[in-house]
């Protein structure tokens, strides 16, 4: 029987076509792979680039009546130092009236030469206010320079404090350079109501190292009211070899070494070289009586 059987099965296998192949079954081992999206063909098939930015178009800024650079300077967020590159031909510290100025754009950078100067530490003294006839107050204190060569654009601000009140208001200082072993007051205006009692301080921002200017003041005479309130000042400017394009006089009143008045006179298209140019001022206190006068005399 089991003769037969192989038998049968051997007949079988005989009658297969010869031509047909036998197919062999592979199996295939499963993994996962991420479904592609439309996000995931994009960030695979773009390049990355740089996104440049463009640089800001410098602003071109008219002065404003009694308004200084350095408030100026601070509303855009530059330097002054920057704002003078920007301008090198004009005077920052007596601009002409509707001057112009280029305000470059806010630059931020690590290298120190772009930041703001430390300024050159000069001492400070009798910081005191007076009421002004509106209800409001001038401030005033002295700025001194004890170096041994001049400073230039000195600025900062009082800092003035009371009923509960912070005020803050840019000094004006009326000389643009400050030789050595000078004083000048600096001063600056508060509106009404004046707060009362107060606390006020002097803090100064910047000031530079410079060059003395050689002008000299000769037949200089100061003149003091009966009430010792103001002053009558006059004299001679000696230009030297120089032949200044404009002049300015600076009368500086004190009383007892504490500042009482500051005023200053500009002269447009003095006389030419080897002439003196006279001039004639008022100084004005804001209350204490004057005894001391002092003068200074630069070209702008």
């Amino acid at each position: 029987m089991y003769l037969i059987l192989l038998a049968s099965l051997t007949g079988c296998q005989s009658d297969l076509p010869a031509s047909q192949p036998i197919q062999e079954v592979i199996l295939l081992t499963p993994f996962v792979t991420e479904t592609p999206d439309v996000t995931s063909q994009a960030s695979t098939s773009t390049p990355t680039s740089i996104i440049i930015t463009p640089t800001q178009t410098p602003i071109i800024y008219t002065i404003q009546p009694d308004e200084l650079v350095s408030a100026i300077a601070y509303r855009f967020g530059v330097t002054l130092a920057q704002i003078q590159a920007a301008n090198p031909g004009v005077d920052l510290n007596f601009p002409p009236k509707n001057q112009q100025l280029i305000i470059p754009s806010p630059i931020q950078t690590p290298n120190p030469e772009q930041g703001i100067p430390t300024p050159v530490p000069l001492p400070i003294e009798n910081v005191d206010c007076f009421p002004a006839a509106d209800g409001g107050g001038i401030c005033m204190g002295v700025i001194v320079n004890d170096q041994s060569t001049a400073v230039m654009y000195m600025t900062g601000e009082f800092i003035l404090e009371g009923n509960g009140t912070t005020l803050q208001a840019p000094f004006t200082a009326l000389v643009d350079t400050l030789p050595p072993d000078a004083r000048i007051p600096v001063y600056a205006l508060f509106p009404a109501p004046f707060p009362y009692p107060y606390h006020v301080n002097l803090i100064l921002r910047t000031a530079l190292a410079g060059s003395s200017q050689h002008l000299e003041i000769v037949d200089r005479s100061v003149v003091y009211s009966a009430d010792g309130l103001s002053a009558h000042v006059t004299g001679h400017v000696n230009p030297g070899d120089s032949n200044p394009k404009n002049l300015a006089i600076i009368a500086a009143g004190y009383s007892g070494g504490r500042p009482a008045g500051v005023r200053r006179l500009e002269i447009a298209d003095p006389l030419s070289i080897g002439q003196t140019i006279p001039f004639d001022l008022w100084v004005y206190s804001v209350g204490p009586l004057m005894d001391q006068v002092e003068l200074f005399v630069e070209s702008f």
